[in-house]
């Protein structure tokens, strides 16, 4: 059997790859699965993907001979689209998917729009983003540029172009929050899916990839300022000295930053949050709420 998680980003991906997928699948590598996915199946163009040449680099992964009653992993978050872009090609991906895995079982975890929303923008400005929240959110796509847009939240309707291409019994689709607040089930939720023993007792729970605390993503955007690095285009560029330099710096000025203002900047990003979104996903939210059978209300979804 094999499994794809595609995402999405900002939903514990790091986690499972780090640390339950490899209970799954013992050859499962967390850098040399990126590299396999983002070669193969999201950089080349549909002017270059090459079907019968990608067959032969991921063979490892269409052959699944002797592996009876095993299975194979196969994980990106950004299968679902990145954020950044708006997801433009989540629909080119799926079908390349479909194409080179036709009998894959597919994995997606999915997170409340606003809490994601905010994870996403933090983690931009950790990465040395140095936008605020208003250019993050209202930017607009041009042919040259892309940007995020709400549609990439639909979850919806991506989950159901997914079970139509797969097969409903082929696609899990487990909210964010129910590993967040109950672990144990979560991972019980991939083990009947997969009809495998994961004994939960085996994987280390912890937060992996964590955004910034409380208010200091602020802080943060305000010292990026000072460095000419972009989070998009110089992502795996690694400056050593500069991260010393800045985490230096920023250690000094979080010691003497009031932590009401840190609540403040918090409160003030959070509230321009609900503005963008307002009432946009509820209709979504109520069709995927029945979709999923999971109580999303509870977990703060707006229906």
């Amino acid at each position: 059997m094999l499994l794809i998680h595609i995402g999405y980003y900002r939903t514990a991906s790091t986690f499972l790859q780090k640390r339950v997928f490899p209970i799954i699948d013992k050859d499962f590598k967390f850098k040399d699965n990126l590299k396999i996915a983002l070669e193969n199946i999201v950089y080349p163009n549909s002017m270059r993907f090459n079907e019968k040449e990608i067959r032969n680099n991921l063979k490892n992964y269409i052959s699944l001979k002797g592996m009876d009653n095993k299975t194979r992993v196969f994980s990106y978050e950004c299968l679902t689209g990145h954020p950044y872009s708006g997801g433009a090609n989540q629909n080119e991906i799926l079908q390349r998917l479909k194409k080179i895995f036709p009998s894959a079982f597919i994995l997606l975890i999915f997170r409340e729009q606003r809490d994601h929303i905010k994870s996403m923008y933090k983690k931009y400005v950790k990465d040395g983003g140095k936008k605020n929240i208003n250019f993050f959110l209202e930017k607009r796509s041009s042919f040259h540029s892309l940007s995020f847009t709400k549609s990439y939240l639909n979850y919806y309707d991506l989950i159901t172009k997914y079970q139509k291409t797969f097969g409903k019994k082929k696609v899990l689709a487990l909210p964010y929050e129910l590993l967040k607040y109950s672990p144990n089930n979560f991972i019980s939720e991939i083990s009947e899916f997969l009809n495998t023993k994961v004994d939960y007792k085996t994987i280390r729970f912890e937060k992996v990839n964590e955004s910034s605390e409380t208010g200091l993503f602020e802080l943060d955007r305000i010292i990026n300022n000072f460095y000419n690095r972009d989070p998009i285009i110089d992502l795996f560029v690694k400056d050593n000295m500069y991260k010393k330099y800045s985490n230096f710096v920023k250690s000094k000025v979080y010691t003497v930053i009031p932590k009401i203002l840190l609540k403040k900047f918090e409160y003030k990003l959070e509230n321009r949050i609900e503005t963008f979104c307002k009432d946009y996903f509820c209709e979504n939210n109520k069709n995927l709420q029945k979709l999923v059978g999971f109580d999303l209300k509870k977990y703060g979804y707006k229906l």
